[in-house]
């Protein structure tokens, strides 16, 4: 090796332990002055210009580390510790980026750069009238846990700039994360925890410091609405996007109530009662400014169960060590609503959404508790998992409770929402013709109904109870669902106020979301049994013979399924595979589809280990695939929503202080 090869090397390792440096550094300095903002916002606010600075120097160095690491996965550079566990040379450049925030180092650093970004949002609609005491309060905490969070980047190790030995390749993801879904769901999930940042501070000022003299700007109510609007749509964009991936993807369907799913269902549910509660209070209210804090108490109770590892489940996928960090979180902002609700010292339930008698919008209001009782449900629900955990050191899923008591209340919820807002005499005496719209999908739901759904049901045995209630469901879902669309056309026509348009496609999208789930769940054609080694088994109901053998390589056992026509001509061969990834087990053959006659084929055991004896029998199951198109609809119907929400809010927002 000559001298200029020696030369190379030297300029090389400096290179790469510069940047190494650079980035580290400016998570550091970050994370530095996130404190030192929240500290001076408290106790100088009138240092304008230099919190200004401080901020847009905290962001820009959290978004430029950001880069340097998204930069080092998208290059493969194996120089970095995290880069050699998450990126692998056989990796396409959209599956390199989505490593990024796969790993905990990433998706850290992302979820602190989002918070920054709110807070100096907030700071630059805000610094102008930072000496009222609620707008002082409210940037102090928001600043205060977007500090918090730009911690958690720095408390995970290895940190995200670690370096390690070069090697030639890579662990890489675990097939499951292999998806397009990886690019959406998690930087959409994060987004939307930090979006609810804002309305919790603030609605902690409000009932803290509220007084008579005291008076809150229309900049914070607006702020408030943007916010909760945003984190909204986002969570919901969120749950329809793990729902495609969770289904196309190797995992167990489009629902599974995996404690990560639920702890979703809550934030959802707390961002909508808050939108329910305005329609019954005034701006001043204090139940409005509660219901601001519960989407954030949704981010805390989230985040401790998934990352936690308390509950097992498929996103439980960090030890418990972060059940510390994730848990201070979680105590610190409950007792911050417990405080602020004490302090305020007025009743938060006005008389009018416990009495229905005399109530002009009865709907709303049920609408309202029906929402309040799924958080209920649902809260209890992980409490008695997580009770179940701590006593028996088991962690038991209670489906049934779950599936019935979130199938009374959404249910109940996708028929009401849209007599919230559509009045039958109006939308009828308006235009007869409206008539015939109501009385199509009756029609249309019935024959729907009895073409996709009756024969899958009698098959499961489940009768004809059951059947006539999904019948009556599907025509009255069905119903709803065009009574909605029809008033929608009847407000564009008359020019109706924009935001009571954009309250009906909000609650269109919710009847999709709901309906997606339903009808999924309702047309799965199950069929369970055990493939023995090289063994041909005839599926007359699927028009296919299969036939399993296993090959076993060390530790890990294939399985192959060969799948034939009825004439036992050759059409295919799935193959499903154990592998090891960091250390811990997966399994590739949780769903496997087989295109051509759309199925999908499951093992139902949670490893091969089993599989180890070659005699043993394989439990295994079989379905049809369900039609996804719903879900693809309801996550464009929620994504026009979003864009339309979030220029319509920031067009209304109000002028001067």
């Amino acid at each position: 090796m000559n001298t200029s090869h020696y030369i190379y090397i030297t300029i090389r390792i400096l290179d790469i332990a510069m940047i190494s440096s650079i980035g580290l550094y400016l998570l550091y300095f970050a994370f530095l002055m996130a404190w030192i903002i929240s500290f001076l916002i408290w106790k100088k606010p009138e240092k304008i210009k230099l919190l200004s600075i401080l901020n847009y120097l905290t962001l820009s160095f959290l978004l430029i580390g950001f880069i340097i690491l998204l930069v080092s996965f998208i290059n493969k550079d194996y120089t970095y510790f995290v880069v050699q566990n998450y990126v692998s040379n056989d990796m396409s450049l959209w599956e390199r980026v989505s490593a990024t925030w796969v790993s905990r180092q990433g998706v850290m650093m992302l979820w602190g750069l989002y918070m920054v970004a709110i807070a100096v949002f907030v700071w630059v609609k805000l610094k102008s009238i930072i000496d009222n005491a609620i707008v002082k309060r409210a940037l102090t905490l928001t600043f205060l846990f977007s500090a918090i969070i730009v911690s958690f980047a720095l408390s995970v190790r290895p940190d995200p700039f670690t370096q390690a030995a070069e090697v030639i390749n890579g662990v890489g993801l675990t097939p499951s994360l292999l998806s397009p879904w990886n690019l959406l769901h998690p930087p959409i999930a994060f987004l939307a925890y930090s979006s609810f940042i804002f309305p919790y501070a603030a609605g902690l000022a409000i009932l803290t410091l509220k007084k008579d003299e005291i008076k809150v700007p229309a900049k914070v109510y607006w702020l408030i609405d943007f916010f909760m609007i945003l984190g909204w749509v986002l969570t919901s964009l969120m749950i329809v996007a793990g729902s495609l991936w969770g289904y196309e993807e190797n995992w167990s369907g489009f629902w599974a109530w995996d404690p990560v799913e639920i702890a979703a269902l809550v934030m959802w549910s707390f961002s909508s009662i808050y939108f329910h509660s305005k329609s019954h209070v005034g701006v001043d209210h204090p139940l409005r400014a509660f219901t601001a804090t519960l989407g954030w108490l949704g981010v805390a109770f989230a985040s401790f169960i998934v990352r936690s590892g308390l509950l097992g489940g498929l996103h439980s996928y960090t030890s418990n060590s972060q059940m510390i960090v994730f848990g201070t979180m979680l105590t610190f902002s409950t007792i911050g609503i417990i405080y602020a609700v004490m302090k305020t010292g007025i009743p938060l339930i006005p008389e009018g959404l416990t009495k229905l008698k005399g109530q002009k919008n009865k709907v709303s209001i049920i609408t309202f508790w029906l929402l309040v009782g799924n958080v209920v449900a649902n809260i209890v629900g992980l409490i008695i998992q997580i009770i179940y955990v701590l006593v028996n050191n088991n962690d038991t899923t209670p489906y049934a409770y779950y599936i019935i008591l979130n199938g009374i209340t959404l249910l109940a919820l996708a028929i009401l929402l849209p007599f919230c807002d559509v009045k039958l005499d109006r939308l009828i005496a308006s235009n007869r013709k409206n008539i015939a719209l109501i009385l199509i999908p009756l029609i249309i739901s019935t024959i729907y109904f009895l073409i996709a759904f009756m024969p899958s049901l009698l098959s499961f045995g489940i009768g004809r109870v059951s059947s006539v209630f999904l019948l009556l469901f599907s025509i009255a879902l069905g119903t709803v669902l065009i009574i909605q669309f029809a008033d929608i056309v009847m407000a564009f026509k008359n020019k109706r106020n924009f935001s009571k348009i954009g309250k009906q496609l909000t609650h269109l999208a919710i009847i999709f979301m709901i309906l997606s789930y339903f009808s999924a769940d309702f047309t799965v054609d199950l069929y369970e049994f055990d493939a023995k080694q090289n063994t041909i088994i005839t599926l007359e109901d699927y028009d296919i013979k299969i036939n399993v053998t296993r090959t076993f390589e060390g530790e890990f056992t294939q399985v192959n399924i060969d799948i034939y026509n009825m004439d036992e001509s050759f059409l295919d061969t799935l193959v499903l595979e154990e592998g090891l990834h960091n250390g811990e087990y997966y399994n590739s053959g949780d769903w496997t589809i087989f295109p051509t006659h759309d199925l999908f084929f499951h093992l139902t055991s949670g490893t091969f280990h089993y599989s180890m004896d070659p005699i043993a029998d394989i439990p295994m199951e079989i379905h049809r695939v369900v039609n996804a198109n719903m879900f693809r609809i309801t996550f464009a119907v929620l994504l026009l929503i979003s864009i339309v929400a979030v220029v319509a809010s920031i067009k209304n927002q109000p002028k001067g202080e």
